[in-house]
């Protein structure tokens, strides 16, 4: 877990050990498994020599979930196509999962859900729409998926 941070120094805690890494130094360990108290003295030494009163010592907190899916036995059919248009290209990935389709176009950093049919040009153009605010290119993807379905 992250101790202290700053512009220039990162400080760690494993296991009650903390090591300490320095950007000025290529973000090195400078120091490794020191005390809770020889950290926070130097953070103080440190932060007088920056002529700062008092360092910001918070810590970052891990944020707090549940995982409540762990895998997804409905995972199925998962399916890689890539199609051009308009002068761009789209690496579309798709599949079935427990929710239904589900649509992934990492190299525009986008997803979205499918209907579980495939076929169903019509769902799937406006919830690609949703996300690509493009109407053209999200019926030619709809359709492709369509047709790739079609096939398979």
């Amino acid at each position: 877990m992250i101790y202290y941070k700053d512009y220039r120094l990162t400080i760690i805690e494993t296991d009650g050990k903390y090591t300490l890494y320095d950007a000025k130094y290529g973000g090195r360990a400078v120091h490794q498994n020191k005390t809770k108290e020889w950290t926070d003295d130097y953070i103080q030494r440190v932060s007088k020599l920056r002529g700062r009163r008092k360092p910001t010592m918070a810590a970052v907190q891990k944020p707090k979930y549940e995982i409540n899916v762990v895998g997804d036995a409905e995972i199925e059919s998962v399916h890689h196509i890539g199609l051009s248009h308009d002068g761009n290209y789209y690496s579309v990935i798709f599949g079935k999962y427990m929710n239904g389709g589900f649509c992934s176009i990492p190299n525009w950093g986008i997803g979205c859900e499918l209907s579980f049919d495939f076929k169903d040009v019509f769902w799937n153009e406006e919830s690609l729409y949703k996300v690509l605010k493009r109407k053209g290119v999200s019926k030619a993807i709809a359709m492709a998926i369509a047709e790739y379905a079609e096939k398979g």
